[in-house]
């Protein structure tokens, strides 16, 4: 299974010092595997590997590694909080590895990422099996400069729709 789905990433961190410009960085990813599912106490072990080419001294760098520094000190890796407070150990990881990438000096402009799963009991073993996951980033532009503020506006459509 292919997909192809074009991501904007808008870097605009309230601490970064306003000297820093905003950066939209535009990506493509394609990716094939059959997603991540098991039984509820299944232990697996799932790995990422694959190369990252960064770009060091990229416009936008510094707003980049700011970013990620701050999502990473505050917790937010971008996916439900409720997925990081049931996954602590994936939080944990990504975190790490979003730690790791802020650290480079760099942005990523090309990644491949292979995830392989394993584990004990039949249904880590049947994930394995059927097929691991993979993915290719490819950062298509990087632009700097003032984001109109209209980009953050409340839809006038918008309405919060409350759980009970």
């Amino acid at each position: 299974m292919k997909r192809r789905l074009v991501v904007a990433l808008v870097a605009l961190v309230a601490p970064v010092a306003s000297a820093f410009a905003d950066v939209t960085i535009k990506s493509n990813i394609v990716g094939k595997g059959i997603g991540m599912g098991g039984e509820k106490g299944m232990q697996a072990v799932v790995s990422l590997v694959g190369p990252v080419w960064i770009v060091k001294g990229a416009p936008g760098t510094q707003e980049y590694m700011a970013f990620y520094k701050n999502a990473v000190e505050r917790g937010w890796f971008f996916n439900d909080p409720r997925q990081a407070k049931a996954q602590p150990g994936q939080a944990k990881a990504m975190g790490e590895m979003y730690r790791q990438l802020a650290a480079t000096g760099g942005i990523p402009y090309e990644q491949e990422m292979n995830i392989k799963i394993s584990g004990e009991g039949p249904m880590a073993a049947a994930l394995a099996k059927m097929g691991n996951i993979s993915m290719t980033t490819t950062v298509q532009s990087v632009e700097t400069g003032t984001l109109a503020a209209d980009m953050f506006a409340v839809p006038a459509d918008y309405k919060l729709k409350e759980q009970k």
